[in-house]
């Protein structure tokens, strides 16, 4: 059997380094702790620098000019701008809360038959709670 490094392809892995190293290396000359913060597009000369912190773009944009020539000289290989953008996070969806549940006659008379065979007062008190939550017509004591 083989391992799963071996399904991925290895010019996809040394890229995705050489933009860690690249993150690592923005970090360093930022002098903040970034590498989670940012992530660099590098295309055509140009390097595209992603951020979700506002505090950090402004950051990014007043040292834009300096960060350039910086990367400049560590890449040996000349870019032509940086552009910094600021995203945003995709919002979470709220979950709905659960205030019901829907049980059917079968399953409720399982439950009664179990809470009656339970020797724990309060599991036993437990289970018929649940059943008298149910949206159920009637309520079984």
């Amino acid at each position: 059997m083989e391992k799963i490094n071996s399904f991925i392809n290895t010019e996809i892995t040394k890229g995705l380094h050489q933009l860690d190293e690249l993150v690592l290396e923005i970090a360093q000359f930022i002098r903040l702790d970034i590498a989670e913060r940012i992530w660099p597009i590098v295309k055509q000369q140009r390097l595209l620098l992603l951020t979700d912190d506002p505090h950090l773009a402004t950051h990014l944009r007043f040292q834009q000019h300096s960060l350039q020539q910086h990367l400049s000289k560590y890449l040996n290989y000349r870019l032509n701008a940086v552009h910094i953008k600021l995203i945003s996070l995709p919002k979470a969806r709220p979950t709905p809360k659960i205030t019901t549940f829907y049980v059917t006659d079968n399953t409720a008379n399982s439950l009664l038959d179990a809470a009656q065979d339970i020797e724990d007062k309060e599991l036993r008190e437990s289970f018929k709670r649940l059943i008298r939550m149910a949206n159920r017509p009637q309520a079984f004591d």
